[in-house]
């Protein structure tokens, strides 16, 4: 809709949880993750967490692409807090708010996941 377009544009975004509605800064989103079991949905900021039952595409379409990267079919990462990759792992900068030592890739996104890091990093 208009709202998520004019948000997603000016780099934020909108998330429900439990009856209250947040606009976040994408530049502040450390990762989404998905619980499978659960169908929660979780994103770690620099200062808080968030749940919600938002689906995981919802979230991605309002995301600036060039910035995130989704690098596994439960993860969504922001391209400039990653510390260190390798074929089954990404290591991100860690923030008071996120205890996560790592996230997983799956081996159909490593290779997606090493290109979109080397142009977002040659600008």
């Amino acid at each position: 809709d208009a709202i998520s377009e004019f948000n997603s544009i000016g780099g934020r975004i909108i998330v429900k949880c439990k009856g209250t509605t947040y606009i976040l800064s994408a530049k502040d989103i450390i990762m989404v993750e998905v619980n499978p079991h659960c169908r929660n949905l979780t994103i770690h900021t620099v200062s808080d967490t968030y749940t919600t039952t938002q689906t995981l595409a919802s979230i991605k379409s309002m995301l600036p692409s060039g910035s995130f990267y989704q690098s596994h079919r439960c993860y969504i990462v922001n391209m400039n807090y990653i510390m260190s990759y390798n074929n089954s792992r990404i290591y991100m900068e860690n923030h008071l708010y996120f205890t996560k030592e790592h996230i997983f890739i799956s081996f159909n996104h490593y290779w997606h996941v090493q290109s979109a890091y080397t142009c977002s990093n040659s600008h």
